[in-house]
């Protein structure tokens, strides 16, 4: 009898936690922000359009990422982060993570950042 007794007083326990682990979520998921990002190349320059944007600090960012360029492309946080590299006209995902400070992402390919294929993610308040 004891023993049902702790069994019952502990799934209710349980059952109380989830309604507060739910409300959670719905915060969370509040503070994320995708970002449509674009990869172009022409003869002259590559690009990231936007090429900034602005979020509030805390904001968890993802970046949809399209490679619109000729040649293939990714897109990073760092050398640890960065999507897969992207054939013309292909898709991908870079989850950025909780942005505290003003953060630089770009493409890693030799010579792209230099040509200009970055976007700065700055962040306000």
């Amino acid at each position: 009898m004891a023993l049902s007794l702790v069994a019952i007083v502990t799934f209710m326990s349980a059952c109380g936690g989830g309604s507060s682990d739910s409300g959670e979520e719905e915060s969370k998921s509040a503070d994320v922000e995708t970002i449509q990002a674009s990869l172009t190349d022409d003869l002259t320059a590559m690009s990231v359009d936007p090429s900034e944007v602005t979020v509030k600090s805390g904001t968890e960012v993802v970046v949809d990422v399209t490679n619109d360029g000729t040649v293939i492309h990714n897109f990073a946080v760092d050398e640890n982060n960065k999507t897969a590299d992207l054939d013309p006209f292909s898709l991908g995902t870079l989850e950025v993570g909780k942005v505290t400070e003003d953060t630089v992402l770009y493409c890693t390919i030799a010579g792209h950042r230099e040509q200009g294929m970055e976007m700065t993610i700055k962040v306000e308040g």
